[in-house]
């Protein structure tokens, strides 16, 4: 006969076993979400106090953005003004934002890359990092391009609607706060139009777009783009033309890099 207080010994041995097995399952589990948060808010905080740090120099270098971003429209010996008593500073706030929004844009891919680094395939790290560079090279041309060429030639359009002579005088005098908003607008437009290409072309891989359906609705997709024209561009005959040859090539492009993930296939 084995006595109850052994058996109750044992059961109760085996109880603290099972429940110990549990704790140990249960810490891994939670050690393994515990890494994975831990890791994500240290790249969390760090791109916040990058921010905070990127965001002060900003401040403390605002005369000197101020005249990066009005640059283009110097050229036209205008002067701006503000109109309201706070304006000035919104304005100032503004562009060190958006600067230290854009500069903190590469680290941020940065740190979402590595972050998810570990769990892909080597295919797949070639495959993003081509995808990366790609985006980088096109956005930096498409804010070259707005910078050094677009911005200027719009503005040249638009003041040769100014009015001086004897009898009516229509001359401008520019807001900081419109200027930078229709600058801004212009560069995102651009920015977004820049990253077409890349974007057709993954989505022709993905399979959500195929060429043969592009090429069919080729007369349909000129008119869109005469449409689009007509509301982007200034109100002149020729950089309407240019904005419409401009989509119209974009288009032929994306059906181009349609053709070759198919030939791909």
């Amino acid at each position: 006969m084995i006595p109850y207080t052994t058996l109750s010994s044992e059961k109760c041995l085996s109880k603290g076993a099972t429940n110990l097995c549990k704790d140990k399952n249960l810490q891994r589990r939670d050690s393994f979400f515990y890494y994975h948060w831990l890791e994500a808010r240290n790249r969390v905080s760090y791109l916040a106090t990058s921010l905070a740090i990127t965001l002060c120099m900003c401040y403390a270098y605002s005369l000197e953005l101020i005249f990066v971003y009005v640059k283009p429209f110097l050229s036209f010996e205008k002067s701006f003004i503000f109109t309201e008593l706070t304006e000035a500073l919104y304005i100032t706030l503004k562009i060190c934002v958006i600067t230290s929004l854009c500069l903190m844009f590469p680290l941020l891919c940065y740190q979402f890359w590595c972050f998810l680094l570990p769990s892909l395939y080597n295919l797949e790290r070639q495959k993003c990092s081509i995808f990366l560079l790609t985006s980088t090279l096109l956005s930096a041309m498409a804010l070259l391009s707005v910078y050094s060429l677009i911005l200027p030639e719009i503005a040249t359009i638009l003041l040769g609607f100014e009015i001086k002579n004897q009898i009516l005088i229509i001359q401008l005098e520019a807001r900081i706060d419109s200027y930078i908003n229709w600058s801004s607008k212009v560069f995102l437009a651009v920015l977004l139009c820049g990253q077409l290409p890349l974007i057709s072309y993954v989505a022709f891989r993905v399979g959500l777009l195929a060429p043969n359906l592009l090429t069919k609705k080729r007369k349909p997709l000129l008119a869109l783009s005469l449409l689009m024209a007509a509301f982007l561009s200034p109100p002149d005959l020729i950089a309407q033309w240019l904005v419409t040859i401009f989509i119209s090539c974009w288009i032929e492009t994306i059906i181009w890099l349609g053709m070759i993930c198919n030939r791909k296939r």
